[in-house]
């Protein structure tokens, strides 16, 4: 496929994994090999979740964003999950 297809084909997904941690690893391993294909990424997870992450490799950081999203606090849970 040439660039200029592969640019017109290309999406932007945004990803908003079920919020337990183990549930967002793989999304965002997955979004990491879509984008090294072209995809455009927004990775939404807690501000708590996001420091876990790590960082996005730098040569991704173009097609992939994580997107910080502060929910309401939850009797029970710990702050910030």
């Amino acid at each position: 496929m040439g660039e200029s297809q592969r640019a017109s084909s290309s999406l932007h997904i945004v990803v908003f994994p079920w919020l337990a941690f183990g549930h967002m690893i793989p999304f965002l391993e997955l979004s990491k090999r879509l984008a090294r294909r072209g995809h455009a990424f927004t990775f939404v997870a807690t501000p708590r979740n996001a420091a876990r992450l790590g960082a996005v490799p730098p040569e991704l950081s173009a097609r992939v964003r994580v997107v910080t999203l502060d929910l309401p606090a939850v009797q029970g849970l710990p702050d910030g999950a």
